[in-house]
């Protein structure tokens, strides 16, 4: 699309909580540009882990519904399988089911909320500088489309998503397939020596198989199926009689450590760690902080000087959402 040259706010990076802030910042009646450097496409890729604090913001946009219409499986327990010993745990609490879509459909309903408000978009769009006013506060991005040429798009609020942290990308291999037919019983946890797997259910009938560890770092991406029966025979007996889905098992990254803010800052891969539901739940939250002080006039309320007027807010563990005022 042609971008124009003037917005009250544009978000560099369409991650889950750029999207999600430019899809509220627009229903507030604000103009607003996302730009991502990537072309539009949604690539398959692990489950996004919705914790009870996550499902709430998506039920108050108005978006959940349409995430559960489309097949998402409410997991109401967890089980861990060491061998032949299988520790049960379900969930216990009213609103205590968490839920696994995949992260292209969770996007896809954000992107198209995004675009019913009236956010604009601009893909294949490289962030080449910052534009900084007078007395030094950020007032706009110099930005450039494929091999074209530089131009400068102004805004009063500058958002982005710190997609190329260095210590965003400490990060472990795995493999994961999507399979149809395997029904698990919750979410099923294998442990083995050095591997461990998982079987998420997920949307549109679908459980994403995943496996992480050094014997999966080390090896090749062959059938997930094969390396579940040499590794973990408990998983691969819960796999047998799925069906995969696709070409075959794809490789991923899971966050390592504690990484707060990783996955709704933006890093390398997709998560369903220990800690991304959190992540995620944190990125909307931020969003929709933000959102409120704009609304409130917080922003505004402010007394900056001019070598401070690029604010980092909504701070969590060495990732933000930086806003540029």
């Amino acid at each position: 699309m042609t971008y124009g040259r003037s917005y009250d706010a544009i978000v560099a990076g369409t991650r889950l909580a750029g999207c999600a802030a430019a899809m509220l910042l627009a229903r507030q009646g604000l103009r607003v540009l996302v730009i991502e450097k990537t072309r539009h496409q949604i690539a398959p890729a692990l489950p996004v882990g919705l914790l009870p604090g996550t499902v709430r913001f998506l039920r108050r946009w108005g978006l959940f519904e349409a995430i559960q219409g489309a097949g998402t499986q409410a997991i109401t327990r967890t089980t861990h399988v060491h061998g032949d010993l299988a520790i049960d745990m379900p969930l216990i609490g009213r609103g205590r089911a968490i839920y696994a879509p995949s992260r292209q459909l969770l996007k896809t309903f954000l992107v198209q909320a995004a675009r019913q408000a009236g956010v604009a978009f601009s893909y294949e769009t490289a962030v080449r500088g910052v534009l900084l006013d007078s007395c030094g506060a950020v007032s706009g991005l110099r930005v450039s489309r494929g091999d074209g040429p530089e131009d400068d798009v102004t805004a009063g609020l500058v958002i982005t998503t710190d997609r190329q942290r260095p210590e965003a990308h400490r990060s472990a291999d795995c493999l994961y397939q999507y399979v149809r037919g395997a029904s698990p019983r919750g979410l099923r946890w294998h442990h083995g020596k050095g591997v461990w797997g998982g079987l998420i259910p997920s949307s549109e009938g679908l459980t994403c198989a995943v496996m992480a560890g050094p014997a999966v770092r080390d090896g090749g991406a062959g059938p997930l199926h094969d390396l579940a029966a040499a590794q973990l025979p408990s998983m691969a007996t819960e796999l047998r009689g799925g069906i995969a889905v696709g070409a075959g098992a794809a490789r991923g990254m899971l966050p390592a450590g504690r990484l707060h803010g990783w996955a709704m800052a933006g890093g390398p891969g997709c998560a369903l760690g220990p800690l991304a539901g959190q992540d995620i739940s944190r990125g909307f939250h931020d969003a929709q902080a933000l959102c409120d002080a704009i609304s409130g006039g917080a922003l505004d309320s402010v007394a900056l000087g001019p070598e401070t007027r690029s604010l980092k807010l909504l701070r969590r563990g060495g990732e933000a959402l930086r806003v540029g005022r």
